[in-house]
């Protein structure tokens, strides 16, 4: 019998946990609003050849060398015929540095000789973004967009970190039209259509955020946080009836993610809520608990864990009281199954 039958408020309460738990460890791992993942580094070629040998020494980690070779160049001819790219790269060293003010400091000066470089603008608006100041990121990106003078970063990129503000801005409206924007300059752009599928979610359409995620899913069939999204959503209706093929799908998906995981960091990712709700869904709460119970056992005084265990119990009892399901009785004239 599918838990599905089993009481409800028992199932409801586990799911809500099981939901806030997953939310808590997704927050826990999600990364700083801007990382050096985020820095694209231009190509060689797109530096003056006075500069070339600057980005070779950045290029290769040697950041003070390069910005001792920057400062040598502002001193020659050759160096101040090309102050935009002289301070982008200057800009791009702080960036990569962790030092946002100097960085932002190097792309203003960058900005002062050459205002409409959409590439300049849109790493200004990374740092703004780090160091929270959200409006002055979003009126960065609104006029990288606008210039749209793109060579390294892609406008679908800036699209997409301006939706992302909006969502930190609370502005669901704002975001998805960003959102949206980014897949119509970019229909394969996987951040924009995971990002668009969470909002599509919350917003009750379950079925058309599935579809996008397994859309996204079909361009990235490696990418675990799109499957972990996908979970969730075919976990979405667990307190009501159940497409039994989804429930089987998250479970199989699950599975998988949790294969990949070392077994000491299994607990903490985001995975593991969804996947003990997986296999509370297809009927295989003894394993659920087994796993809660390897869980608890490196980490007895974890709370959330605890608060898991209390709900697995609460399930195991409304399992227990719920009326077993009656085969049907052959009636004369039926042909038995082959």
């Amino acid at each position: 019998m599918k838990l599905q039958s089993i009481a409800k408020s028992g199932l409801t309460s586990t799911i809500r946990v099981l939901l806030l738990f997953a939310a808590t460890c997704c927050q826990a791992q999600t990364p700083p609003s801007h990382t050096n993942n985020e820095i694209t580094l231009p190509e060689r070629e797109a530096f003056p050849a006075t500069l070339q040998n600057a980005f070779d020494l950045f290029k290769a980690g040697k950041q003070d060398q390069t910005l001792a070779e920057l400062r040598r160049l502002k001193s020659t001819k050759e160096g101040r015929k090309v102050p935009d790219s002289l301070f982008l790269l200057e800009g791009l060293v702080y960036q990569k540095r962790g030092e946002d003010e100097k960085a932002a400091k190097a792309f203003e000066n960058s900005l002062f000789y050459r205002g409409s470089n959409s590439d300049v603008i849109y790493q200004l608006a990374l740092i703004r973004k780090h160091q929270n100041q959200i409006d002055e990121a979003k009126r960065c990106l609104k006029e990288a967009i606008w210039f749209n003078r793109f060579v390294t970063e892609k406008r679908e990129a800036a699209l997409f970190q301006l939706g992302v503000l909006h969502e930190l801005s609370d502005q669901k409206a704002d975001a998805e039209k960003a959102f949206r924007t980014a897949l119509q300059t970019n229909p394969n752009y996987l951040p924009a259509k995971a990002k668009l599928a969470d909002l599509v979610f919350e917003s009750g359409d379950q079925n058309a955020a599935i579809a996008m995620l397994r859309q996204a899913i079909n361009k990235d069939p490696e990418n675990l946080q799109l499957k972990i999204k996908l979970a969730g959503a075919l976990l979405s209706g667990a307190d009501r009836t159940l497409n039994e093929k989804d429930v089987e799908e998250s479970l199989s998906l699950t599975t998988a993610i949790a294969a990949k995981i070392p077994p000491q960091d299994l607990a903490t990712n985001p995975v593991f809520p969804l996947h003990l709700r997986a296999l509370v869904a297809n009927d295989k709460l003894p394993q659920a608990e087994k796993l809660l119970e390897q869980a608890l056992t490196k980490a007895p005084n974890d709370p959330q864990l605890a608060t898991l265990k209390k709900q697995l119990e609460i399930e195991k009892t409304a399992a227990a009281r719920a009326p077993k399901t009656a085969k049907p009785s052959a009636k004369a004239g039926d042909v038995p199954p082959k």
